[in-house]
């Protein structure tokens, strides 16, 4: 089933609720040159492909943003997940069923929305910045309702795994800070220890001095045989 250019003119005609700059690009109609729609390139479910925004690309007329087409076919009770990744420019696009009812939009590189039935839906890529222009690569993933939930499982024992990591580490950061309380009162006890010692060494080194005095003293009043000499130290 291919994707008319009816219908991607109602695709690009829908107004967008969201108030960025995508939004209100990719809510224009294009330009009269540009009008005549293709059909657009096919995206294969699981599977990535490269594009390319340039100067040759359709424009929308307001902003004159390039963008490009693609379409793809999903069978019913299917989600889509989508990841852009660009070189210079960061990736916006938009997500439409082929009658241009839009399901998703995104500056941030993804899109992962649950798809209301089969059949053809609609991609528009674009950029954040008017002026951008570049190669990008476009990755679509088609997942099952069991998938989704496997995919949801696991994120959620991811979620857990970092509650419980951020705890440790919280706890970690907690016993780090108390670990640093004690070693700085050891290390100012240490300090004022050291201060005491010094101290006490200074007093031995004062008292000796003096006794070395006295007992010089001693010594030179007995070489002169004086009768009345202080007390030996």
């Amino acid at each position: 089933m291919s994707v008319t250019a009816h219908a991607l003119r109602a695709a690009l005609a829908v107004g967008l609720p969201l108030g960025s700059p995508v939004a209100a690009a990719l809510a224009q109609t294009p330009t009269e040159a540009t009008s005549a729609l293709p059909a657009g390139t096919e995206l294969k479910p699981n599977a990535a492909i490269e594009g390319e925004l340039s100067s040759t690309d359709a424009r929308f007329s307001g902003s004159g943003a390039a963008y490009d087409t693609y379409f793809f076919e999903s069978r019913a009770d299917a989600s889509v997940d989508m990841l852009a990744t660009a070189t210079g420019f960061a990736p916006a696009f938009a997500l439409f069923t082929a009658d241009g009812e839009q399901l998703a939009m995104s500056s941030k590189g993804r899109i992962f929305t649950r798809l209301p039935s089969a059949g053809a839906f609609v991609l528009l890529v674009s950029a954040e910045q008017p002026e951008a222009a570049g190669r990008y690569r476009i990755k679509l993933d088609l997942l099952t309702k069991e998938a989704v939930a496997d995919r949801e499982q696991a994120e959620e024992l991811n979620r857990r795994n970092l509650v419980g990591y951020e705890e440790q580490r919280r706890k970690f950061d907690s016993d780090t800070a108390e670990a640093a309380r004690v070693a700085a009162i050891h290390a100012a006890a240490l300090e004022t220890h050291g201060r005491a010692v010094a101290a006490y060494q200074e007093r031995l080194r004062e008292r000796d001095a003096q006794m070395s005095k006295m007992k010089a003293d001693y010594e030179s009043c007995l070489a002169g045989r004086k009768d009345k000499c202080p007390t030996a130290p």
